[in-house]
């Protein structure tokens, strides 16, 4: 049998072969954590725990079982909390606290945008541009509305489609709703390959099936070198070249999509002042 022995603090967090320590402090999860290293998942046998307290120590002892106390008792109240909680039901009765600011100068309104959409009179709205969530790529919250709490791209779809007709009806006829999105990379631990997913190309898709015109679209290059340090994107380690080239890919770059609500502009925008050096500059598809 190996015995270890040493200071309280060494048997908290780094052995995990000691029968016994000497000296006790008051760190409650110290005592907890180093009597745990021998009483933990999978031991099959009994473990005997012996505390020795001298007297000049009684205020150690005091402290030790006041700490433990309030530990079972934090242990009772979450198992309480927790078997008494709904948290399916909780979570789809979630409401999001509005805010909205309106002045002469701006009207600024911060809640779901599905909900506070809906809110808007008819063709009130010049111009529309947002970014929508990357689908399941990022997870802002927990609530059964947030359109990025999905699990796949069909809810995303589904989740989506509620705020388009949305857009187009506030949108005056004619007029730009812009759209910045990227493709999106598949994952070889998620789907078993590793490609790009067209998101834009799905982004147009939803937005045509709704009555929107794609009008243009915008590439806004990204550095590949900073997304291969940021990401570690097998396509564009150097080492997939030496090693097989046909896995390497370019970096992905952003996109505005641009989508014209259906009908004539009732109120043209002119630029008669435009200085007619620059006109070359303001196609271009890259910024």
């Amino acid at each position: 049998m190996i015995i270890f022995i040493g200071k309280a603090y060494m048997s908290v967090a780094v052995y995990f072969l000691q029968n016994y320590f000497a000296s006790l402090d008051f760190s409650f999860e110290g005592l907890y954590q180093a009597m745990r290293r021998s009483y933990r998942f999978g031991q099959k046998n009994k473990v005997k725990v012996h505390i020795l307290v001298p007297e000049s120590q009684s205020n150690v002892r005091v402290t030790i079982l006041e700490k433990q106390k309030r530990h079972f008792e934090m242990i009772q109240e979450m198992a309480k909390y927790s078997s008494e909680t709904d948290y399916k039901s909780a979570k789809s009765k979630v409401m999001i606290n509005n805010k909205e600011i309106k002045n002469d100068k701006y009207h600024v309104i911060n809640g779901d945008c599905v909900q506070e959409t809906k809110k808007l009179n008819d063709n009130v709205a010049d111009l529309v541009v947002f970014s929508p969530p990357f689908a399941e790529l990022y997870v802002y919250s927990d609530k059964e509305e947030d359109m990025g709490n999905v699990s796949n791209y069909k809810q995303f779809e589904q989740h989506f489609k509620y705020l388009i007709p949305e857009l187009k009806r506030v949108l005056k006829s004619g007029r730009i709703c812009a759209v910045h999105c990227m493709d999106l990379p598949i994952q070889k631990g998620k789907e078993g390959y590793i490609g790009l997913r067209d998101f834009s190309g799905m982004l147009i898709d939803w937005f045509q099936s709704e009555g929107f015109i794609y009008h243009s679209r915008v590439t806004i290059w990204k550095n590949p070198v900073t997304e291969m340090q940021r990401t570690k994107a097998l396509g564009l380690l150097h080492k997939t070249i030496k090693k097989d080239s046909s896995m390497t890919r370019v970096g992905i770059p952003d996109y505005v999509l641009f989508f014209r609500n259906e009908g004539e502009n009732e109120h043209p925008i002119t630029h008669q002042d435009t200085d007619p050096s620059q006109k070359d500059y303001l196609p271009v598809d890259l910024w």
